[in-house]
């Protein structure tokens, strides 16, 4: 049975996580405007007119602490969010940073071996097919230029090469 291995580092594209991260942080904000603004006009609705939520017997001081409860919640939220967020990405990113770096070797003429991503990681399916590849050209069915050498070599068809 094959040992996994843990990763120890989360963010390794910062392009593609740096963007994910902003984007969370975007909608984050976004819902916190519309969560107010929704609950500031739930206040109006409730009790109607500005007059009652600043004139006497104002609805106001009731309403900051629901505003603040919201945001210090979210705040505790976001930073599990972010988290949860970069090591999920880690499953893909990960992987195609990895296949990139040993496909760049093997067009160098560096030798190669089969890809072998950890459990839950995403694009095994691309793995595999690089390593169906690898293997084809390791076992000279295939020329460096990409074509199957069957087609070049008239004496490879007929001995089923």
């Amino acid at each position: 049975m094959k040992k996994m291995v843990r990763r120890r580092k989360y963010y390794v594209d910062n392009q593609v996580q740096s963007a994910l991260v902003g984007r969370v942080i975007r909608y984050w904000l976004l819902s916190l405007f519309i969560v107010g603004t929704l609950t500031f006009l739930g206040w109006m609705f409730v009790y109607p007119g500005i007059g009652s939520l600043v004139g006497p017997g104002a609805v106001l001081p009731e309403a900051v602490p629901v505003f603040v409860m919201g945001i210090i919640s979210t705040c505790l939220l976001l930073p599990w969010a972010l988290r949860d967020l970069i090591r999920f990405s880690n499953r893909f990113v990960g992987p195609i940073l990895r296949i990139r770096r040993v496909m760049k070797e093997f067009a160098e003429g560096k030798a190669v071996a089969a890809i072998h991503l950890r459990e839950g990681d995403y694009w095994q399916d691309l793995a595999d097919v690089f390593n169906q590849l690898l293997e084809r050209y390791q076992t000279d069915e295939l020329e460096p230029n990409g074509v199957d050498a069957s087609e070049n070599d008239p004496s490879l068809s007929q001995v089923g090469v």
